[in-house]
């Protein structure tokens, strides 16, 4: 997945992938909106 990638939520509803990643060494987290 990359940012601003779109995916089906639930398989109905569009969504785009965004990334949250409070620092370089920070996982961070994949969510869809």
């Amino acid at each position: 997945m990359k940012i601003g990638d779109h995916i089906l939520a639930d398989g109905k509803h569009p969504a785009t992938i965004c990334y949250f990643g409070l620092v370089d060494n920070h996982p961070g987290e994949w969510i869809g909106i």
